[in-house]
């Protein structure tokens, strides 16, 4: 009688979920191997209490809100990727526009399919890290690929976490990502030693990795202002010295930065009247102004050389904050420059 009772209070269930469009699979469910019939076969086989439990994960998986995967599917041939993310979080809201910028324009430059090409729009932290554990796949990246990864939101720091790796200020840096309903807001950062240790194991050497974020002990300057600093901070913050722009642990590849030690980095909301612009600036600056000078780049009779883009778009974010902001900012490159050389040969 206890398992009649259960297998009608499954079937209610499942015919709730299967009302539903929206989809509920989760990344790992997504990327699963075998056959679909094979799957669907095993799964015509369970138990009413598995299907159940089942449906009752479908029914949580929505409320919480329904995670977004990378390349599902099958992809085009080609020896790019690009991984390009956003969170508006605490007062940013042009990152998403910023990773979408950011994307196409990877996306023209290299000439790469679309297939290959994931935007995460409001990224949460299993969003994140999902998309690199894709990448740490060799049949998906191969030694000889190149692979791009750019981030445009918050930044902050926290007490190290206890490893004690942090032997400079016994603090680690995070990148913040869009919290789920169901999260406390620490659960929400990206610690940079797992950030970095994620991208290590992408088996190719030919990495680009773009944050445009800094991870100062401060926040959001006043609603009025034309800029929003982008790091966050709480009062356990507080305890770690104020240094703002610590970067992220050097990862493989080359990082590009979007402001050194010291220094903050900001969203544009605006214009700035000293510069006497023509048009608004809005979303990161450092994005803004490397796209401006991609652009220029392109616009040139020799081949686009990235290295040259990012020293001009260091200029120019420089010059453009002196004026306009209460801090220079200066983006950084952490790396081999010689790696550029390499990445270059991927421009048709």
């Amino acid at each position: 009688m206890k398992s009649k009772i259960l297998f009608f209070y499954g079937l209610i269930i499942i015919s709730v979920v299967g009302c539903s469009e929206v989809k509920t699979t989760t990344p790992d469910q997504d990327h699963q191997t075998g056959a679909p019939a094979e799957a669907a076969e095993k799964g015509s086989a369970k138990s009413p209490s598995s299907m159940i439990i089942a449906a009752w994960r479908g029914i949580k998986q929505r409320a919480l809100g329904t995670k977004t995967s990378c390349w599902d599917n099958p992809l085009a041939d080609g020896n790019v990727l690009i991984l390009a993310m956003g969170a508006n979080t605490r007062g940013l809201t042009e990152t998403n526009k910023d990773a979408q910028n950011f994307a196409d324009a990877m996306q023209n430059l290299f000439k790469v399919d679309k297939s290959r090409v994931c935007v995460l729009k409001d990224v949460h932290k299993d969003e994140f890290e999902q998309a690199l554990k894709r990448l740490n796949d060799e049949q998906m990246v191969g030694a000889d690929d190149l692979v791009i990864i750019y981030f445009s939101g918050h930044g902050t720091q926290k007490r190290d976490s206890g490893d004690m790796d942090e032997k400079t200020d016994n603090c680690d840096e995070f990148l913040v990502t869009s919290k789920r309903k169901d999260e406390f807001e620490k659960a929400a950062h990206l610690q940079d030693d797992q950030f970095a240790k994620l991208v290590e194991g992408i088996p190719t050497n030919q990495i680009l990795t773009v944050i445009d974020a800094c991870y100062s002990e401060g926040s959001t300057k006043g609603e009025t202002s034309n800029e929003r600093v982008k790091s966050t901070s709480s009062e356990e913050d507080k305890l770690c010295p104020i240094h703002e722009g610590v970067e992220l642990d050097h990862t493989k590849g080359i990082l590009l930065s979007a402001a050194t030690e010291n220094q903050k980095a900001v969203e544009l909301r605006g214009m700035c009247e000293t510069t006497k612009e023509k048009d608004g600036n809005f979303g990161g600056r450092f994005t803004r102004f490397f796209l401006d000078a991609l652009k220029q780049a392109k616009n040139k009779p020799e081949k686009v050389d990235l290295l040259k883009v990012f020293n001009q778009a260091k200029e120019m974010v420089y010059v453009h904050s002196d004026k306009c902001s209460e801090t220079a900012q200066n983006p950084r490159l952490l790396g081999d420059e010689k790696l550029f050389h390499t990445i270059n040969r991927y421009i048709p």
